[in-house]
């Protein structure tokens, strides 16, 4: 019925179009405008002079004999009247001559890209004598686009007068939680827009050059529009001037492929009212649907796991370049761990379920995942919504595919053809080929295609990317020990755009609607706004740690709180293999056999004919038998390792003498011994210092990395305070759940990652618990009373310039929001985000505050919830709060992780962990805890505490009645925490000092205080955390003899 072969022969037609989507608003990425809008010295000729992108804008856009008879649309009138200042003085000349001279036809109608521009607004495209306006020409293009301008400015509600203006020349913009940027300076010769244009202006120059094509412009525009604003107004300034076009762009350029794909012309009648067009165009959301987490836990070591992430992303994106480039039928919008979506045209089709889209499309998306190899491990499956003109359909889908991920299924009659006269054993990487056929993919049980894989990935470290690791030996902290780290944000109701409902685009306060209901005051969930929910998130977890190839991992901020390790060695010498081949495998992994059987991991660098070191130094020194140096007084930790890193380097150059034996990966059974390498030549790798961690994951919902356990709590730490920072204002709506799966280095990779899968799954519902918090106490803050993490730089963050502290309290658990209350300018008030549904008001009722709207809420089945902004919240109120979670496992063996398990709500399933997941906020609690017991006790009397707490708990199998501070057990707990031996403490600022001084607190009462937390638990999962995994040192200020004595 539909020909794609339609969508090839018009393929530059419609990418064209798309350039014009996407510089249809181009005045705004200008100076002048910023400071039209902003009150800077200089204005636009008039209101819709920004358009004006021609010299003679009425010598390109010809009007009918008619057209002075009917009238013109307002906004016409005054883009063919404008003169200077008007758009084409910024603009250079490349790029006017571009767009008036490149043309498209579609329906027998031609436009220029400047015509297009200047036509297509909503006032063109609704007004009811459009077709007798332009010289010969109905003008159904610039209609489209019009129409698909105001579908798109669904978000564009206007702010009241004169509120949210922003002030030249500090102009910013804001994330979709209210955390403001600037990332623009206008007059600067650098980082202006008018800068920046000139950019755009550079590429127009590269146009009609080999290799360059107009999906290349388009992205190259994307990059440089990230800078501009589509509205400067607050609150309106969260989406960027490109997240604004691009939306535009994918409803245009898929609108225009329905046109030439069903050959028919859609029906755009006229404005119905001010805001609304009335017209026949729907669009299908298309879902490029896989498991990914589930592919990529399959790897059984690091190098194939990152094989299948990229062959992954490799496909998706092939997919990506099909939908958007080769066949133009959509642009992509959203990418997660579960695949890709698109905009995609409404297709007639008989039934009107999208089927005739999943006909049209399935066998040439499942092509590109062959060509890659992954049809026999992976079949991609497409979903397609109902026809829409809103985004949260997106949303649906993949809630419920978060909830049921689709199951990793092959094509079966792929596979079978590789066993076809078969008989071998299964790929243990893939389980779908046979393993080899060659000798060395059958000795390590592997298929040729994934020993392949990985063997790629081995070459492209040891030979470009040294400053990364691909080997879990190399992350390994000196005790040998890894952490995969997890994160989770729940963005269900934020996707689905019932929460967006609860950011006021108006300051209720001057809302004269009594009732003040979302319809008069929030916004509206629109397909720009959606997309920059997960666009930030995903940002996030990129700055967290990127996942990209392209990216280095050292200025991330986990680069930065890990810090670097290496040098690396490289070993060279007279090889003697045992038999076969002369030298090993290029760039295969092998160990080399130290003193005591300690083996070090190296890789063959066939290039330079050496092995290079993959695995920490410090920790093969340390299973030497050697002694770590210890930490020097005022040594930063970051240099500490570092000198760790170093001192390993030297200890294991000097292990390597002599003859060593060589051994090489094989099966279970199999003769490891390779051969033997004597004459050694050992020096260090120059530029060989790498970021000890590995990303796996960094998508909108989900992150995952392995660190080093001695670093992942500062990590974590850095996590918090970044989501403290960036979403301080939604945090009680927008829940974070970080998880640490800790493993020695030679646990199985496949056991870590279904720890890590199991772990988030269960979390996901911890946030569910958002009801009963009642606010304990308030406090208001300036800025420069603020944590030292709100004060990058030694400032106070201007959002922080006013704070406020609300201590939410909920059975025996805290939470303390620090709330900013500022605009990113730190004068601005915040009027439009920080607000919390109130539960039950304590004295003033809710919708009677000053700052309250009613808006459905999503925790009671999205029945009417009380809004109330965080500065009018009073102690007393009972109020929806999402906790922030952490919890750990240690998985001493692979089968621990089966023990990795939650129940509805998010709490463990385990009797003696059901006070865990932890509160985000209590990490700070527990470094307390462990503050005060590494300062004033010894190990020894720190295992002594807990083994006396914990066994008394499991004979007398305490319960919650139990905790209470008349229980029984509570007082067990404070008899033994007053007969432990505090000392002072022996350095910092804690010298001389007991932890009850450091606390502010009498004797009496922090003993109370530390009873009640080894009751609930925290001092044993404290002791575990900090002593046992990460084996963090204790600063005892006396040995044991010398307190007895």
């Amino acid at each position: 019925m539909y020909n794609l072969e339609d969508l090839k022969k018009r393929r530059e037609t419609l990418l064209l179009a798309e350039v014009a989507a996407w510089l249809h608003d181009i005045g705004k990425f200008t100076d002048l405008h910023v400071e039209h809008e902003t009150g800077g010295p200089r204005k636009w000729y008039n209101k819709y002079a920004y358009k004006a992108i021609v010299d003679d804008p009425a010598s390109v856009v010809k009007l009918s004999k008619k057209a002075s008879s009917v009238g013109k649309p307002r906004s016409l009138n005054r883009i063919l009247n404008a003169k200077s200042p008007k758009s084409a003085d910024f603009l250079p000349a490349e790029i006017k001559s571009f767009l008036e001279n490149r043309k498209i036809e579609i329906k027998g109608e031609s436009f220029t890209l400047a015509e297009l521009i200047m036509l297509g607004t909503p006032g063109f495209a609704g007004y009811q004598h459009r077709s007798e306006l332009v010289e010969s020409k109905k003008g159904l293009l610039p209609a489209l686009l019009g129409v698909c301008h105001n579908e798109a400015h669904y978000d564009k509600q206007e702010p009241a007068k004169g509120e949210g203006n922003q002030n030249f020349p500090i102009v910013l913009l804001s994330t979709p939680f209210g955390y403001e940027t600037r990332t623009f300076i206008p007059g600067d010769t650098r980082n202006s827009l008018d800068a920046k244009l000139k950019n755009l202006n550079n590429l127009f120059l590269l146009i009609g050059l080999p290799g360059f094509d107009l999906h290349t412009m388009v992205k190259k525009i994307e990059d440089e529009l990230k800078a501009g604003l589509g509205d400067t107004r607050r609150p309106i300034n969260e989406v960027s001037l490109a997240g604004w076009s691009s939306t535009v762009a994918a409803l245009f350029k898929s609108a225009l492929s329905l046109v030439v794909l069903a050959d028919i012309q859609p029906e755009i009648r006229q404005h119905k009212d001010l805001k609304t067009i009335d017209h026949d165009i729907c669009w299908r959301i298309l879902h490029i649907t896989v498991n990914g987490i589930d592919f990529c836990g399959k790897a059984l070591h690091l190098p194939d796991l990152l094989a299948r992430r990229q062959f992954l992303k490799s496909a998706l994106d092939n997919v990506r370049q099909l939908l958007e480039t080769d066949y133009p039928l959509g642009n992509e919008i959203y990418r997660d761990e579960y695949g890709s979506a698109f905009v995609v045209p409404d297709l007639p089709d008989k039934e009107n379920d999208g089927e005739a889209f999943k006909s049209l499309l399935a066998s040439i998306i499942i092509t590109e995942f062959a060509k890659l190899g992954l049809d026999s491990e992976i079949t991609p499956v497409l979903w397609v919504s109902r026809a829409t003109r809103k985004a949260e359909v997106l949303a649906e889908y993949l809630d419920r595919l978060s909830k049921n991920p689709p199951s990793i299924e092959p094509n079966s009659q792929i596979v079978r053809q590789f066993w076809t006269g078969v008989h071998e054993e299964a790929c243990t990487v893939c389980y779908n080929r046979p393993i080899g056929p060659s000798e060395k993919a059958k000795k390590r049980l592997v298929c040729d295609i994934c020993e392949q894989r990985r063997a790629d990935r081995a070459q492209e470290w040891a030979t470009e990317r040294l400053f990364t690791t691909i080997w879990m030996d190399e992350v390994a902290d000196i005790n040998g020990r890894v952490a995969l780290l997890t994160g989770q944000f729940d963005l269900t109701h934020w996707l689905d755009g019932t929460l967006v409902r609860t950011l006021a685009v108006r300051n209720p306060a001057n809302v004269n609607d009594p009732e003040k209901k979302a319809d008069a005051v929030a916004k509206n969930p629109s397909f720009a706004r959606l997309r920059r929910i997960w666009e930030t998130t995903r940002k996030f977890w990129q700055e967290i740690l990127p996942a990209g190839e392209e990216q280095n991992p050292r200025n991330s901020i986990t680069g930065e709180t890990v810090g670097q390790a290496g040098p690396r060695l490289a070993i060279q010498g007279t090889l003697k293999p045992k038999k076969g081949a002369v030298k090993p495998g290029p760039y295969h992994a092998y160990s080399l056999v130290l003193s005591s059987g300690v083996r070090l991991g190296v890789v063959w660098d066939e290039q330079n004919e050496r092995f290079l070191t993959a695995a920490s130094l410090a920790c093969v020194a340390r299973l030497l038998g050697e002694s770590p140096p210890g930490r020097r007084n005022h040594e930063d930790e970051l240099s500490y390792q570092q000198r760790l890193h170093e001192w390993g380097a030297q200890k294991i150059k000097n292990a390597l003498k002599e003859t060593l034996a060589i051994e090489e990966p094989a099966g279970y059974g199999a003769d490891k011994f390779w051969g033997e390498i004597t004459d050694l030549h050992v020096k260090e790798v120059q530029d060989s210092t790498y970021t000890p961690v590995i990303p796996i994951l960094a998508e909108p919902r989900t992150f995952l990395a392995l660190v080093p356990a001695g670093r992942a709590l500062a990590v974590v730490k850095a996590i918090k305070e970044k989501y403290e920072r960036e979403m301080g204002k939604v945090r009680n709506r927008l829940p974070l759940n970080l998880g640490l799966v800790y493993a020695d280095r030679r646990t199985p990779l496949r056991a870590i990652l279904d720890a890590g899968r199991r772990m988030v799954e269960g979390l996901k519902d911890a946030g569910k618990a958002v009801e009963g918090w009642q606010v304990d106490s308030v406090a208001d803050f300036k800025g420069e009373f603020s944590p030292d993490f709100l004060r990058p730089a030694g400032r106070p963050d201007p959002h922080f310039a006013r704070w406020r502290e609300l201590k939410l309290v909920k059975k025996e658990h805290t939470a303390i929001w620090r709330v900013p209350l500022r605009m990113g300018d730190g004068q601005t008030k915040d009027a439009w985000y920080p607000y919390v549904f109130i539960e039950q008001a304590a004295k003033k009722p809710a919708n009677q505050r000053r700052r309250s709207f009613s808006a459905p809420n999503p925790w009671k089945n999205n029945g009417p919830g009380q809004l109330v902004h965080a500065e009018e919240l009073e102690e007393g109120d009972l109020v929806f709060f999402t906790p922030a979670t952490l919890d750990w496992v240690w998985l001493d063996s692979a089968g621990r992780r089966f023990e990795v398990a939650y129940d509805k709500d998010g709490v463990c399933l385990d009797p003696a962990l059901q006070r865990r997941p932890y509160f985000l906020d209590e990490l700070e609690l527990l470094e307390e805890i462990w503050e005060n017991l590494s300062s004033h006790l010894t190990t020894t009397q720190i295992y002594a505490l807990r083994d006396l707490i914990e066994r008394k708990r499991a004979e007398w199998q305490a319960d919650k009645s139990e905790l209470q501070d008349e229980g029984p057990f509570r007082q067990f707990c404070l008899d033994a925490v007053t007969s432990a031996r505090w000392q002072k403490g022996r350095d910092g600022w804690r010298k001389n000092k007991y932890p009850w001084d450091i606390a502010g607190k009498d004797k009496p009462e922090w003993l109370v205080t530390m009873a009640g937390q080894a009751a609930r638990g925290l001092l044993a999962d404290c002791i575990e955390l900090y002593l046992q995994i990460t084996k963090s040192e204790t600063r005892s200020p006396l040995k044991i003899q010398e307190v007895e004595g």
